[in-house]
């Protein structure tokens, strides 16, 4: 049975944040609850669960960010702490600066 944990999220999205559909890869999930999502646009976040989406934290995510076609479109994590966001601009798919970020610290910096 879906469960609509919509207003567990306290935090409103920033004016033209959003997700990219596109890839299917902005959103991670590993046993024991652990849930990242990753949005972009005007503002870029990764938005993590340790207790499977009943409380959230917020952590900037520090790739190319500010247009609607600009932010992360996939993560991935190894395991709690490592992990990589790949993205940039899908409209100046040439450029590669600040496309690639990794963490050490499961996304808060």
């Amino acid at each position: 049975t879906w469960q609509n944990i919509s207003g567990n999220l306290k935090k409103s999205l920033a004016v033209g944040e959003a997700g990219f559909a596109a890839s299917g890869t902005t959103i991670r999930t590993m046993p024991d609850g652990k849930v990242w999502i990753a949005t972009g646009g005007a503002k870029a976040n990764i938005y993590y669960s340790a207790n499977y989406g009943h409380t959230w934290k917020v952590y900037e995510c520090p790739i190319l960010q500010g247009e609607s076609s600009t932010g992360p479109f996939s993560i991935a994590f190894f395991d709690r702490k490592n992990g990589i966001a790949v993205g940039g601009n899908y409209l100046k798919d040439k450029e590669n600066t600040n496309n690639v970020v990794l963490t050490t610290n499961g996304g808060k910096t």
